[in-house]
C-alpha cells in the first residue's frame, strides 16, 4: 500500500509541475498584443496558481482546505488549466494532463 501512495504522490507532484508549465504556455500564447505582455502573462498565470496552491492545497498550509473541498478545489484548478491550455497544446497533452491529474486527485 505504501508503494501505491508513493506512486500517487509522484504523479500528483508531476501533475502540479505540469500545471505550471501549461499555465505558462497558455499565458504566453493568449496575448496577441506583443511579446512583453506574452511574457508577463507567462509568469503571472503560474504565479497566481502557486499562491493559490500554497494557500489552500499545500500539505503544510495552515489554511489547507478540508476534504472534500480540497479535492474539488484541486480538480477545479486542473480543469481550468486544461481549458486554458487546450487551444495552445496538443489535445493528447491536454487530455493526458487532466486524466492523470484527476486520477491522482481522486485516488
Amino acid at each position: 500500500m505504501e508503494i501505491i501512495k508513493g506512486i500517487n504522490a509522484t504523479i500528483a507532484f508531476t501533475a502540479e509541475l505540469a500545471m505550471l508549465l501549461l499555465l505558462a504556455i497558455a499565458g504566453y500564447n493568449i496575448a496577441d498584443n506583443g511579446v512583453l505582455i506574452s511574457w508577463v502573462l507567462a509568469v503571472v498565470f503560474p504565479a497566481v496558481a502557486i499562491v493559490a496552491w500554497g494557500y489552500w492545497f499545500a500539505p503544510k498550509s495552515t489554511r489547507r482546505l478540508p476534504q472534500p473541498a480540497l479535492s474539488v478545489g484541486q480538480l477545479a484548478m486542473f480543469i481550468a488549466t486544461t481549458l486554458l491550455a487546450y487551444p495552445y497544446v496538443s489535445p493528447i497533452i491536454s487530455l493526458t494532463f487532466i486524466g492523470s491529474a484527476g486520477l491522482s486527485t481522486v485516488v
